[in-house]
């Protein structure tokens, strides 16, 4: 799920859910979802990544997991359809990558998920006509399902969390452009894959929630300050039930930040909740 910036459209696209793959567009109005149904989709996919490129106005959607495998296909959407991209360079196949636009170098980063049996830790950027590996120094072992958005109150593109072949992870580290830096927060999440996170300016926090350690399916909300993580106080009433592999995007139309759908304890889930009042434990 992504924030279309040149529609004003929050759109999410493909997924999974009991029938199998999915590759329907929908949009968010602030109160109800709305199948879109464009004369070009892209094929039926699980776990691929999407994000809002401004400096080259594109929403693009990369990769996933296909009804005949691994896929490192590019697409834009229009507002009304999707268009196949054909780069002279892609990155390899993969599911389970995390891509998000770095205001601060200008730069939409796509960094690591799976390939087949392997975790991968390579960094790509995309230019609006071609991919490009970037020449850097890996934030250590492959990651996959890790957490990736820009943060504009620190100016960082943050990474959190991901699976590795060790386990469940919980480093934070932040990109200036060429590499990788590791950063030692006093204060950090529990490890943990598939969580969601991304920046709300209507309350001025970086919001991480859920996520996965092993068969653990968390239910947590967390802030990043630029310097470490505070863990927020959300009564249970109000907090979206334990999930991971949601969608989570903010919605600059709507004021609202939407989480939607995910793996939950019983299955497969299909509510939408808005991230509003934050406190502090």
């Amino acid at each position: 799920m992504a924030y279309d910036q040149a529609t004003g459209q929050l759109i999410l696209f493909g997924g999974s859910d009991a029938t199998g793959i999915l590759n329907q567009t929908w949009t968010w109005n602030g109160t109800t979802w709305t199948e879109l149904f464009p004369a070009t989709s892209p094929p039926a996919r699980d776990q691929a990544s999407m994000a809002y490129d401004p400096g080259t106005g594109q929403l693009i959607l990369f990769g996933g997991d296909g009804a005949g495998g691994l896929l490192n296909d590019t697409w834009s959407w229009d507002g009304s359809t999707w268009t196949e991209l054909f780069p002279a360079t892609s990155p390899p196949v993969r599911w389970t990558a995390a891509m998000a636009y770095d205001l601060g170098t200008g730069q939409l980063v796509l960094y690591g998920g799976t390939s087949g049996p392997f975790d991968l830790a390579d960094t790509w950027v995309w230019n609006g006509t071609n991919w490009k590996e970037a020449a850097t120094t890996a934030p250590g072992e492959g990651y996959f399902s890790d957490s990736l958005a820009f943060d504009p109150g620190t100016g960082q593109l943050v990474l959190f969390g991901g699976g590795t072949d060790s386990g469940a992870r919980n480093e934070t580290q932040i990109w200036n452009g060429s590499a990788w830096t590791l950063l030692s927060p006093a204060t950090s999440p529990r490890p943990r894959w598939a969580a969601t996170m991304d920046f709300d300016p209507a309350t001025g926090q970086m919001v991480l929630f859920g996520g996965q350690k092993s068969a653990h399916i968390l239910d947590d909300t967390w802030n990043w300050n630029g310097t470490t993580w505070t863990r927020l106080s959300v009564p249970a009433a109000s907090r979206p039930p334990a999930r991971s592999v949601a969608a989570m995007a903010y919605d600059p139309g709507t004021a609202q930040m939407i989480l939607f759908g995910g793996g939950g304890k019983t299955g497969e889930l299909g509510d939408t909740w808005n991230w509003a009042v934050p406190g502090t434990a």
